[in-house]
């Protein structure tokens, strides 16, 4: 490159002419040389080209008459840094004439006279306006893709359908550089546009637009043909020639309009975003695709609730009717309850005179306690119905539940000579249920088994330990069920197909009662057969339970885990009442524990901290439990956590979704120490 002569009448000390050459040469950058009188002394050609000029055009000149005086003021700063002494570097927009405003990078080294006294610098000077112009556009880019995806939280977190429309208007007007904007939905009922969001309009203009219910303006337009109308200057636009549109526009400052339709998945008109501009103005192409972005979103947003409220309307009316027949099992119960009363307690008192053993007092006494086990399905099926049935719960002995409801079943089993077989072990069984529900469980699956076994048939009940559940199985060689029948066998009325007679009774609840308790339970029932006449078989699986009474007696003692091997636990929960007192009873049992409130601080600790156990809170905010429990399992796939579950929510829905997302435990809160202790105890024996 070819470097212009300094001027020695400036500076005393003239550089040798090699040296500067080399230096400009060694770098891409643009370079400068200048005095403390703020002149020129030396310029490259690349930064005199740079600014439009010759090196001869600026060796020599006061700075401030070659760059402008807006840009010298902003510059004086690092000028008199380089003339004390000192390294200046900036990177900073400045003014140049002739250039305009740009982003450039400088590096300003100060050169020193004999007497070692600053006597000006050297400049390295690089454009980066491209780059920086880049990473704007970046950051405005990324801004659009968070307001985008705001305004889809805010529907699914909060259901907040005008949240969510005004985060996408302040997007779009963002998007195209707009001064204001509405967004306009159609009224289902009457079809016109009402503005449900606006910013930057005063009370006139929103009053004459608030409903418009004819096809005029860029709106209008819009509407009819289903594509986006652009309307550069309004005053001279025919779309807008009707005085009284024109006249609010003027009086509300508009000179330009955007209106992009918002067009549901079948194509239906739904809504409108319009941008507003104070001048002259045509949206970029780029901006234009931004907004059809967000217009589709939009779209999305009004479809869903829509959709939403339909399926309200649809639910409320089968709610409805649904509390009908539910009020009605209920009066129903009730009122079979009132005769029963005499009949039982009549039959009592003849059992006190030693009058029941004839056999039609033993038929009476039969049949009333079928007609009081249909009562009690009816009371059952509303109860569940309703969310009023509540358990028990204790630690019990499967083995009583089951000899119970034999017991209860027996009369049924004898009268038809059924040979009943039991292989329930007397202990080691235990589970953390309701007794009395249990009990009506396996009562009801035994009464099943014997209407549907033909006279002298064979009923079996095994019961065993399988992994961390309580496998139950009855097994009949009855009539069976057809294949199509499997899956409607636990349906509420569900009712085979039988004789004329309809001798085996029954109104169709007793399975259904039996799926709701199981999975009340936290377990599951199943029904299996190979068809008419092949007998059936039923599969009850309970999660298994321990408690310390059980632990210290029947079965093995745990292990004994010495201080520096005890369980690491992760908690996560966003309560901290609930985090400090779960900690603090781990601890004071000789566990380590790391306690977090959401699922990415708990991701987080895993470099430093890997858990044996992980307690999750199922609602937790950013991710819910499931999903941290998923990360947790991907990311520890040698040694996953055992994972359990310390939830609010309580329905059979829930206990199945948390098995089936890896949780080994399910405890609804609010949660016992004790309970919580009981099922650490138990995986410390499997540990064993």
């Amino acid at each position: 490159m070819a470097a212009s002569p300094v001027d020695p009448n400036l500076h005393p000390k003239r550089p040798k002419f090699e040296d500067l050459q080399a230096i400009v040469d060694a770098m891409a950058a643009s370079v400068t040389w200048c005095s403390r009188s703020l002149h020129y002394l030396w310029v490259s050609e690349s930064y005199a080209r740079w600014l439009g000029l010759t090196p001869e055009q600026i060796i020599g000149r006061r700075i401030v008459d070659v760059i402008g005086q807006l840009g010298f003021d902003a510059l004086r700063p690092h000028f008199e840094q380089a003339l004390r002494g000192e390294r200046a570097e900036y990177e900073e927009k400045i003014a140049f004439t002739g250039v305009g405003e740009r982003w450039i990078h400088a590096t300003y080294t100060p050169t020193f006279g004999s007497d070692q006294v600053p006597d000006g610098w050297v400049a390295v000077v690089t454009d980066v306006d491209a780059r920086r112009r880049a990473e704007d556009a970046l950051r405005e880019q990324n801004g659009l893709l968070l307001r985008l995806h705001e305004a889809s939280a805010l529907m699914v977190r909060e259901n907040n359908l005008e949240g969510a429309l005004q985060t996408t208007l302040e997007a779009v007007i963002g998007a195209t550089h707009a001064d204001f904007g509405t967004l306009q939905v159609v009224d289902e009922q009457t079809g016109a546009l009402h503005i449900v969001t606006q910013r930057g309009f005063g009370p006139e203009f929103i009053e004459f637009f608030s409903s418009v219910d004819e096809d005029r303006g860029s709106c209008g337009a819009a509407r009819i043909t289903k594509q986006r109308v652009v309307v550069e200057n309004v005053t001279a636009d025919p779309i807008f020639a009707e005085p009284s549109i024109s006249g609010v526009l003027r009086r509300a400052g508009v000179r330009a309009v955007q209106s992009t339709p918002l067009i549901g998945s079948s194509g239906n008109f739904l809504g409108m975003v319009s941008t507003h501009f104070r001048t002259r103005h045509r949206p970029q192409d780029a901006e234009l695709l931004i907004v059809d972005l967000f217009a589709r979103q939009a779209a999305d947003l009004i479809e869903n609730r829509r959709l939403q409220t339909e399926q309200k309307r649809a639910a409320e009316a089968i709610g409805l009717n649904a509390r009908a027949k539910d009020d009605f099992l209920a009066m129903l119960s009730h009122e079979l309850r009132n005769p029963l009363t005499p009949i039982t307690l009549a039959l009592d008192i003849l059992a006190n005179r030693g009058e029941a053993g004839s056999r039609e007092i033993q038929i009476i006494l039969r049949q009333v306690g079928h007609l009081t086990r249909l009562v009690d399905d009816l009371l059952d099926v509303e109860r569940l119905t309703r969310g009023k049935v509540q358990l028990r719960l204790s630690h019990i002995e499967l083995s009583k539940a089951i000899a119970e409801a034999v017991d209860a079943t027996l009369p049924v089993i004898e009268s038809k000579r059924h040979r009943l077989d039991l292989q329930v072990p007397t202990s080691g069984l235990l589970v953390h249920g309701d007794p009395d529900r249990l009990r009506q469980v396996f009562a009801n699956l035994l009464n099943n088994a014997a209407h549907y076994t033909p006279v002298g048939g064979h009923i079996e009940v095994r019961a065993d330990r399988v992994g961390s559940d309580v496998v139950i199985e009855m097994i009949d060689d009855g009539e069976g069920i057809e294949p199509e029948l499997l899956p409607k066998i636990f349906e509420m009325f569900f009712q085979r197909p039988r004789a004329i007679d309809r001798s085996e009774g029954g109104l169709g609840l007793g399975l259904a009662v039996v799926k709701s308790l199981v999975e009340m339970h936290g377990g599951r029932v199943t029904a299996e057969s190979e068809g008419a006449g092949n007998g059936s078989r039923f599969t009850v699986r309970l999660p298994l339970s321990v408690s310390r009474a059980e632990l210290n007696g029947k079965l093995p003692a745990p292990l004994e885990i010495p201080s520096t091997g005890c369980l690491k636990i992760l908690v996560v929960d966003d309560h901290p009442d609930t985090v400090d007192a779960i900690s603090q009873a781990l601890r004071m049992n000789g566990h380590m524990v790391e306690a977090v409130s959401d699922g990415l601080a708990a991701l987080e600790l895993l470099p430093v901290f890997s858990p044996d156990v992980a307690l999750l809170d199922i609602g937790l905010p950013v991710m819910d439990g499931y999903e941290v429990a998923e990360h947790l399992a991907r990311r520890m796939p040698e040694s996953v956590p055992v994972m359990i579950a310390l939830t609010g929510y309580g329905l059979p829905a829930d206990f199945e979704k948390s098995r089936k997302a890896r949780f080994l435990h399910h405890l609804v809160k609010p949660i016992y120490v004790e309970d919580l202790l009981q099922v650490l105890s138990s995986l410390q024996i499997r540990s064993s």
